[in-house]
């Protein structure tokens, strides 16, 4: 499964890194947007505690500066994620072609006795499956893990830099979420296999049933074939439901954990500003 996990990998760089303006693009995007998103509530910090200040209005040429300069902000982190859209719009769909391209080419170099001994269907889907599964994983790469990731570490800088306990609470509950995670994941992954493999069989067992539709009418197998069929998507119902129970299972837990993470850190936070030692904007950037 590892090996296998490696060369799928392998051959899907293989194919994008033929695109290298493209990649590079989308990476420089994802880590400039990452760093204004962590730098936008910073000044938002800023304002919230100028207009919470006893001379606010003394100091109105500054405060309308901090607006501007946050509209800019946002106005420049707008604009490059919609320019990686169209950037990716062109990526992730060129590599899927040349990656089906490879793989009819593949198949195609296969002897007679691979396509008898096999499903059409079942190769129909897994050539399918495989191109989608670039999709997937790049965007996880790029926009989900990729930016999580950068949203993180950028996150932990800030508080490590300016406020050291937040930082460490915030730093303790990642450790967690990722240990969590990660064994979570490699439990839940048999599971996600099978649920896989159901899925395929269902439709390979369509296909093949469509295509031997006249055979199905001559022998009169229509009943046998109808309860065939049944108890494959039977099957298949009781594996992806067991697939999708335990990701919704993970999902309880995690957010249990972020809803907790919070609480303490508001908590803390509003003690903190209770005592003096936090301002107003300090109290909402922590939020």
């Amino acid at each position: 499964m590892q090996n296998l996990t490696k060369k799928t990998l392998g051959i899907f760089w293989q194919h994008s890194k033929r695109y290298p303006w493209h990649v590079t693009a989308l990476v420089f995007v994802v880590v400039v947007f990452t760093a204004l998103q962590t730098y936008v509530p910073l000044l938002y910090r800023d304002l919230i505690n100028l207009i919470s200040s006893e001379n606010a209005r003394e100091k109105l040429d500054v405060v309308f500066g901090v607006v501007v300069f946050i509209f800019l902000m946002n106005f420049t982190k707008s604009t490059l994620w919609r320019i990686s859209g169209f950037v990716n719009n062109y990526f992730q769909p060129r590599v899927m072609s040349d990656l089906t391209n490879t793989c009819y080419r593949y198949l195609q170099e296969h002897s007679f006795k691979f396509f008898t001994s096999r499903f059409v269907g079942s190769l129909v889907t897994r050539v399918r499956r495989y191109e989608r599964a670039f999709e997937q994983i790049a965007d996880q790469v790029l926009f989900d893990l990729g930016r999580s990731f950068l949203d993180t570490i950028m996150i932990l800088a800030v508080l490590l830099f300016q406020y050291r306990v937040f930082g460490l609470i915030v730093f303790a509950w990642c450790c967690f979420f990722l240990t969590f995670t990660y064994f979570y994941s490699k439990f839940k992954l048999p599971y996600d296999v099978k649920r896989a493999e159901a899925d395929t069989h269902t439709t390979a067992q369509l296909a093949d049933s469509i295509t031997n539709n006249i055979n199905v009418k001559v022998f009169t197998s229509y009943s046998s074939e109808n309860r065939r069929f049944a108890d494959t998507t039977h099957n298949q119902f009781l594996l992806r439901k067991k697939a999708w129970d335990l990701g919704t299972l993970e999902e309880v837990i995690q957010g249990l954990g972020t809803i907790t993470l919070e609480f303490i850190i508001i908590y803390l936070a509003v003690l903190s500003w209770y005592k003096g030692i936090l301002a107003v904007g300090d109290v909402a950037l922590l939020q």
